[in-house]
């Protein structure tokens, strides 16, 4: 996926939530101290989440922090809300109703569901189905899990939800191994899986990484409950699943939305669904045919910035004895710090910096005898990495 590549061009900001609706996260483990902003029980309202395994290992591939410890997620800047909807296994789905209701009330903007259940449970309420259009209303993404049947068509009788719930803002999420194959117990749908994301093996089901302890090339190593009795457990700890692989993309997610928070939910969710690889053990099996990647999508989202700047001058005539041109660069709201330059034509230079917290800078040049014609001025980026450049033509009159 290309994390750490990504990581090199910008960490992105902090302000973004994403709420893990799942088992309870153990806000005690070394990567969960500055990141987690809200963390209650809707299984059992009033209560204290109890740390869970499947819920703590989620957090951990979202939003592990690079601090020099055991794992980072693919979005360590990143908050997250603790959403608990599961006690001793059993998913409650009214309090999952409640928890995305939560979720969306509270500045969440992406909802993370790794878990799935066939559509004819009994318990499926229309409340979940009402709680994820609201998320829709407000643009919240919400990434779901395929599921874990060994093949099973979404898009046919067996449908999982809620990743199978027709909502634009759902991205429902299979499971692709080390060598990029569909892990064997990763569900399909051509018309209703959106994209593949690391998830476990194609060698072996996803239960047996419950037991393989904390290494594994086929599985996923991620954050775990040290309270584990008899003994604490090892704080890191290996699951397989579409469980695993929803996270990777709600991480990126986030992720792209730390860097440019104007983007639309829509917009978010094109470019994960447009910058992954392709994959030929994809094909035909999802709706964009790719595993995502965390470098082309961070650069999409960095060029959609660049290309919402503006260079504009005024005066553009000035005469040959010299002038005054005022440059106005315009750009939108975003997270990374760039230094941009402006080539005034004339053999004179300006270093500048966005963002600015004005979306605006001005800048005046002062021209000096130029020679009749045109002047090109230029700005582009310092190490134009991404091949950025605009360029403004000053006439100058005899």
């Amino acid at each position: 996926m290309q994390s750490a590549d990504a990581w090199t061009l910008t960490l992105g900001g902090a302000e973004v939530i994403v709420a893990v609706v799942d088992f309870g996260i153990d806000t005690t483990h070394v990567e969960f101290q500055d990141n987690i902003i809200d963390n209650r029980s809707f299984s059992l309202p009033g209560c204290e989440p109890k740390p869970g395994r499947h819920g703590t290992h989620v957090a951990g591939i979202i939003a592990a922090p690079i601090n020099g410890e055991g794992v980072v997620g693919v979005a360590p800047h990143v908050g997250l809300m603790g959403c608990e909807i599961f006690r001793v296994g059993v998913l409650n789905w009214d309090a999952a109703a409640d928890a995305i209701n939560y979720a969306v009330q509270n500045g969440a903007r992406v909802i993370n569901c790794s878990w799935a259940e066939d559509g004819g449970h009994p318990m499926i309420t229309a409340a979940l189905g009402q709680a994820l259009q609201a998320a829709q209303t407000v643009g919240v993404l919400v990434c779901c899990a395929a599921g874990n049947d060994y093949g099973l068509n979404n898009d046919l009788s067996g449908k999982q939800y809620p990743a199978s719930w027709g909502y634009d803002n759902i991205i429902s999420c299979t499971a692709t191994t080390s060598t990029d194959t569909l892990a064997g117990f990763s569900n399909i749908g051509p018309n209703s899986v959106h994209v593949g994301a690391p998830g476990g093996s194609i060698e072996g089901g996803y239960e047996s990484a419950w037991t393989e302890g904390t290494t594994s090339d086929h599985y996923i190593l991620s954050t775990w409950p040290t309270d584990e009795k008899p003994a604490p457990a090892e704080p890191y700890h290996i699951l397989g699943g579409t469980s695993m692989a929803a996270p990777q993309v709600s991480g990126l997610a986030a992720y792209i939305w730390s860097i440019y928070p104007d983007l639309t939910y829509l917009e978010v969710k094109d470019i994960i669904m447009s910058t992954g690889d392709e994959l030929p053990s994809l094909s035909g099996k999802t709706i964009s045919g790719r595993r995502i990647n965390v470098k082309n999508a961070v650069g999409e989202t960095m060029s959609r910035i660049l290309s919402a700047i503006t260079f504009e001058a005024a005066p553009l005539s000035i005469p040959s004895t010299g002038g005054t041109v005022t440059f106005t660069i315009s750009a939108p709201s975003f997270q990374f710090t760039r230094n941009l330059e402006i080539d005034f034509g004339d053999g004179e230079r300006e270093e500048i910096q966005l963002p600015t917290a004005d979306k605006e800078i001005t800048v005046i040049h002062q021209y000096q005898n130029p020679n009749p014609g045109i002047v090109t001025a230029t700005l582009q980026l310092i190490d134009n990495a991404l091949n950025f450049s605009r360029t403004v033509d000053i006439t100058v009159t005899p």
